[in-house]
């Protein structure tokens, strides 16, 4: 039975398939009149609009990566659309001014097309939008905000110039706000603190000028928990003491963090005794956190992170949204390694290298299960490894050189995996995979001696490889005495040899012979 013969279709749902080819929305139009919800998503179709039939009033209508060239046309009549998804598609030009008079759209992606400018006016756009995303267009001019409801607003990668005066009077229920990536270059105004909800705002890769406003450094009720400036200049962020965000690339000195995001900031001389302990660890540097979780209808929005490693940045669509990695490396970090820091117990990326850390490195770290990375190179640290490491049996990669590190190296299957590089640069440190061997001598060599050996170093035994020695010689002589002393032993051992090389040479044949009344079965080439 073909699709187009259930007249009474009410939702055909076939997103996130490996479906491909052509599908007419004109044969959709014509076949099924009762259709409310479309989702053709995310398959490797080419969707065209070939005329302007009439379509059955929607109210879901999602196209998104459907190698769409233009809104199709059909949609300028719809009257009753709540979702409308067009993003990931190849749409060029202006976003047409019919888009803003649905009277019910409650949720609009435009985002990932080619998009350059939107044509007004927007005063009728309706007031049960909340979700509107725009995101990596070529879109320029002012960033018109739209309605009051805006829960979540994403104008990041494009090329908006300026953003209202009043952004915070505009938007007063927003929670997540994404504004990177433009040409904003004016004072982050201080209306953003009269959104009371806003929970994520990134204002990274733009040009803002002047401090980050005074009242979201003071409001310990703020509910804040993401503020990301990524090459933004702020001139003292040392206020923030209630608030979590990204400092990469700014001038920091003191912070208190819940989310934690990459950090570099060489120009500081930082301490982490003020770590808290949240658990799990949320480390992002671009949140996208179940937007919509609350509704069931969009909990199909894919979440998105960016994260910034070493300078490296990295997107990852459809992530778990406890993406657990703490990166605090390359900065002027001292004192000891923060127990709390051993209380994440979701974490399997630890990267604290390039610091001033001194003390031991604590043996709680065996508590961290999950733990794939751990880099502590390049600091102070000093006093053994302690066996604990020994225990994480997901560890892949360790970095410990460059400290200050005694002892012999743990043995333990993760431990001894790794690379002589792994403990380089500390000069007490000895044991496999290190030349330099615990009792002094060099790994794999034999200690000799010299007339300056005291009497007792001189009479000492190497029980290891005596009993090496002692073991080989048992054995074979086990075996071969039997032979020797046994003829009953040696014909049969004979013989069964005989037997296998017959069987694995088929170059090989018995012959038989008679020697002094006796007949004889010997192994002979076959004759050619």
């Amino acid at each position: 039975m073909s699709i187009f013969q259930l007249k009474r279709l009410n939702l055909l749902q076939l997103s996130t398939n490996k479906f491909n080819g052509t599908i007419k929305l004109s044969m959709i139009r014509q076949r099924l009149q009762n259709l409310a919800t479309l989702d053709l998503s995310h398959n490797n179709l080419s969707v065209v609009d070939d005329n302007d039939i009439p379509f059955p009033k929607l109210n879901n209508f999602w196209l998104a990566s459907c190698k769409l060239g233009t809104f199709p046309s059909f949609l300028r009549n719809q009257s009753t659309l709540l979702y409308l998804d067009l993003s990931s598609n190849q749409i060029e030009g202006t976003i047409p001014n019919w888009i803003w008079r649905f009277e019910f759209l409650a949720a609009l992606n435009l985002s990932q097309n080619s998009l350059t400018d939107m044509e007004g006016p927007f005063q009728n756009l309706s007031s049960a939008m909340f979700l509107l995303d725009l995101h990596d267009n070529q879109l320029q001019g002012p960033a018109h905000i739209f309605t009051k409801n805006m829960v979540y607003l994403d104008y990041s990668n494009n090329r908006f110039s300026s953003i209202p005066a009043k952004i915070g009077d505009s938007i007063p229920f927003s929670i997540y706000i994404f504004l990177s990536g433009n040409n904003f270059h004016e004072k982050i105004d201080e209306s953003i603190c009269n959104i009371s909800t806003l929970r994520v705002l990134d204002l990274s890769h733009n040009g803002f000028i002047g401090n980050i406003p005074e009242c979201l450094t003071t409001r310990k009720s703020s509910s804040l928990k993401l503020l990301t400036l990524m090459s933004d200049k702020d001139d003292d962020m040392s206020r923030f003491d209630h608030l979590s965000f990204d400092i990469y690339d700014n001038n920091t000195s003191s912070v208190t963090l819940e989310t934690i995001t990459t950090i570099y900031s060489k120009k500081s001389k930082l301490k982490l005794a003020k770590v808290v302990s949240i658990e799990p660890l949320y480390v992002v540097d671009h949140l996208l956190s179940h937007v919509y979780g609350e509704v069931s209808s969009l909990r199909r929005y894919a979440d998105s992170v960016t994260i910034v490693i070493k300078g490296q940045q990295m997107k990852l669509e459809k992530i778990l949204i406890a993406f657990t990695s703490l990166d605090f490396s390359s900065n002027q970090f001292e004192g000891p390694i923060p127990e709390e820091i051993m209380s994440f117990k979701a974490l399997h990326a630890l990267n604290l290298s390039h610091n001033a850390f001194s003390g031991h490195i604590p043996s709680t770290l065996g508590n961290l299960r999950n733990l794939e990375s751990l880099d502590l190179s390049m600091n102070s640290l000093r006093g053994e490894i302690p066996t604990e490491l020994a225990s994480l049996s997901f560890l892949a990669i360790m970095n410990l050189s460059y400290n200050h590190l005694v002892g012999g190296i743990p043995t333990g299957t993760q431990i001894q995996s790794f690379g002589a590089n792994s403990f380089v640069g500390n000069e007490a440190l000895c044991g496999p995979p290190l030349t330099q061997g615990c009792g002094g001598e060099e790994q794999g060599l034999l200690p000799t001696s010299s007339k300056t050996t005291n009497s007792h170093s001189s009479s000492s035994v190497n029980w290891s490889l005596l009993s090496v020695e002692l073991g080989f010689t048992f054995g074979f002589g086990i075996f071969m005495m039997p032979l020797i002393l046994w003829k009953k032993w040696r014909l049969w051992y004979s013989k069964k040899v005989d037997e296998a090389l017959y069987k694995i040479v088929p170059q090989l044949d018995f012959v038989y012979e008679r020697r002094g009344g006796k007949r004889y079965r010997s192994l002979r080439w076959k004759p050619y």
